[in-house]
């Protein structure tokens, strides 16, 4: 769930920021200044709405209260993170003169992949160790 929703939301920025190079529409630092914007806003948006889903579908499958707050903690991060790397992998291809449709969507579906697991260890760490709770890693 984590690292699929991750690869999906960060894909997405990237596809509009490229449709918008193709059609012309950055005319001026400005108009890429609100772009850059209003795609930040919309990220905390689908990251807590997402991240609220998360709970609302781990806690309808498990008694742990802290590992679903840790799943959906991991949502919201992983999330941030997906849409801001989509959008600036797009970005720095696309500075480099090249097309950014012909590589930022599997360079960031591969790196979301591989923070999605490291954020879900290192918040459920957090987590389980700021409520005294033991774990075993063995």
């Amino acid at each position: 769930m984590i690292v699929g929703t991750a690869g999906n939301a960060g894909n997405q920025p990237g596809v509009i920021f490229t449709r918008a190079i193709s059609m012309g529409q950055f005319d001026a630092l400005y108009s890429m200044r609100d772009f850059f914007k209003r795609e930040s806003i919309l990220a905390v948006v689908v990251a807590a709405t997402m991240s609220g889903l998360a709970l609302c579908r781990t806690t309808a499958t498990s008694d742990d209260l802290l590992s679903c707050i840790a799943v959906s903690m991991t949502v919201f991060f992983v999330i941030m993170f997906a849409i801001g790397a989509g959008l600036g992998f797009s970005y720095l291809i696309h500075s480099c003169g090249l097309d950014p449709a012909a590589g930022a969507a599997p360079l960031l579906t591969t790196l979301s992949d591989v923070i999605g697991v490291l954020v879900l260890c290192l918040v459920s760490m957090a987590i389980f160790y700021l409520s005294g709770r033991q774990f075993d890693l063995t």
